[in-house]
């Protein structure tokens, strides 16, 4: 599972790129059990998914 780790944690770090609290979140998530990273990684993917207007999904590719 280490690579699906690795993705997962670079996505919710991609949120505190350049930010001061990146390390510590770093340390944070990296710190979780396997079950807690992914229960977290699936909470913001769907709470980004959910926020993304589909439509401006569409006409933006085309």
């Amino acid at each position: 599972m280490e690579k699906d780790r690795n993705s997962m944690i670079d996505f919710l770090l991609a949120a505190y790129e350049g930010e001061p609290e990146y390390r510590e979140q770093e340390v944070r998530l990296e710190a979780l059990t396997d079950t807690q990273l992914k229960e977290e990684y699936e909470a913001v993917r769907e709470k980004v998914m959910s926020d993304v207007d589909r439509n401006d999904l569409l006409e933006f590719a085309h």
